[in-house]
């Protein structure tokens, strides 16, 4: 009995343990999924997140009024809310209020931005699903008598893991948009970090500090060096010494990457720009076309095109005019002058009818036209699409080229009664045999090219075959704002 009796305890010291226990942690949870924030008098913002264990549920930030019903503000299911934050972003003597939010799967940070005014509207992100701004960190900085939001960014051109390089951007709030003012890199001393910098410099425009870095780590870091990254090295040196008006060194330094890395996804890029360099001879005229194409790189398409248009005449008789004349189109179309375009690609071809610029001038045409006449139909894209891949593949003899247009334009269906399509419409009302035999004869490649040789039956591309870019050597694990090519 004495047994029993002694046993019976031990079940109920269990017992209570094991509820205790649960009360208190339940206790514990709900203290972490609520969070209060007394900003306003009269005013708390909640912050009540429905499971963070799981991470399932809404995430909610509901406002309490003092002799008021309390009242969902927003609610989220994908991201969850873990801060607010209080501050005047815009500068008009009101505080704005910044809900800042995290991925359930991850740490990336996005803000949302309320007015203290309005019953509290949302005024950033636009969009509900849209997130223009994210970063691991988000806070409020005082700087020259101003708030700026910061976010703090990981700089990843290359994902080579930890220590990362981290920028910090500050922004500011203009017409209920984030603003970036400025931004600042927080530095290190090891290889991630020294070529993700480097990079940065050299995607910003800053070629001196690219360039001396660049060298750097070649001579620093020759254990911490892929070959990969060893070549991509070589290449950004190339453009460097190209953008600085060093052609002769710039084309060393193509060739050198061509030679030591032909299968490299740069390596047409380099090419392109090796046989560019080695077609003109006149400095002068390169240093212009060069400066005017870094205007245009910059944005900057309306001054780029006054500075060409005042120098067009002079390089009329040179080689290099064609490539001039395919620059004025680009900064149209930039400029979305898209007549002015049209009327411009028509002049190309007329000029030169039987080259590879007056292919390409047809395709672009098909391009403006789709996009001005049939923006909502499917098949003018196709078309784009086939049409370029038939000009990358760089035929011989420009008929070539126009035949593969040609099948192009005729794949994707593309109304006859149009003007500028009508003619390559026509020009295909054959019988199936010959289609084929125009198809094979447009596409006569090497066979040792591989990426040619899967190109050789054009009539068999489709619209959604994936494409290789040449201007993307290295994947982005963090999501990038601009998502722009490293080049």
């Amino acid at each position: 009995m004495q047994f029993q009796s002694g046993l019976n305890r031990f079940y109920l010291y269990a017992v209570l343990f094991l509820a205790f226990n649960f009360v208190k942690l339940n206790a514990v949870c709900a203290e972490n999924t609520v969070k209060r924030f007394d900003y306003i008098e009269g005013v708390t913002f909640v912050i009540k997140n429905s499971d963070s264990i799981t991470g399932d549920g809404d995430s909610q930030i509901l406002i309490e009024r003092t002799g008021a019903p309390s009242f969902v503000l927003a609610t989220l299911d994908a991201l969850e809310f873990t801060d607010i934050l209080k501050g005047d972003l815009d500068g008009d003597q009101e505080l704005e209020i910044i809900a800042v939010a995290c991925s359930r799967s991850g740490d990336d940070k996005v803000p949302f931005i309320f007015s203290s005014k309005d019953s509290f509207k949302q005024i950033f992100p636009p969009g509900i699903d849209e997130f223009p701004v994210m970063g691991k960190e988000i806070a409020l900085t005082p700087y020259n008598e101003k708030l700026f939001l910061t976010v703090k960014c990981i700089v990843d051109y290359y994902d080579l893991g930890t220590p990362n390089l981290f920028v910090n951007e500050f922004y500011i709030l203009e017409n209920c948009e984030l603003k970036k003012i400025r931004e600042e890199l927080v530095s290190g001393d090891h290889f991630n970090q020294k070529i993700n910098e480097a990079v940065w410099c050299y995607r910003k425009g800053d070629s001196k500090n690219a360039e001396e870095m660049f060298q750097n780590i070649l001579s620093s870091y020759p254990a911490d060096l892929s070959q990969d990254i060893y070549g991509e090295i070589v290449f950004y040196k190339a453009e460097i010494r190209n953008k600085k008006k060093d052609f002769s060194s710039a084309l060393k330094l193509y060739e050198t990457f061509l030679a030591s890395f032909p299968n490299s996804v740069l390596a047409s890029e380099a090419k392109k720009q090796s046989e560019f360099l080695s077609r003109h001879s006149n400095v002068d005229f390169l240093a212009t076309f060069t400066e005017i194409n870094s205007l245009k790189s910059e944005g900057k398409a309306e001054e780029a095109l006054a500075m060409l248009r005042k120098g067009k005449e002079s390089v009329a008789s040179d080689s290099i005019y064609p490539d001039y004349l395919v620059l004025e189109g680009e900064l149209l179309l930039a400029l979305g002058r898209l007549e002015e375009a049209l009327e411009h690609y028509r002049e190309i071809k007329s000029l030169f009818p039987k080259s590879e610029i007056a292919s390409f001038a047809s395709i672009t045409m098909i391009e403006i036209q789709g996009e001005q006449d049939h923006e909502n139909q499917p098949e003018n894209a196709t078309a784009s699409k086939l049409a370029k891949d038939a000009i990358k593949q760089k035929p011989e003899e420009p008929e070539k080229i126009q035949a593969s247009i040609t099948i192009a334009t005729t794949t994707a269906q593309i109304n006859p009664e149009e003007p500028e399509k009508k003619q390559a419409s026509e020009s295909v009302k054959v019988n199936s045999g010959k289609l084929e035999t125009i198809a094979t004869e447009s596409v006569r490649i090497k066979s040792d090219e591989p990426v040619k040789e899967q190109a050789s039956e054009p009539v068999k591309v489709k619209s959604d075959e994936s494409k290789t870019h040449a201007d993307e050597p290295v994947k982005k694990s963090f999501q990038d704002k601009s998502k722009e090519p490293v080049l």
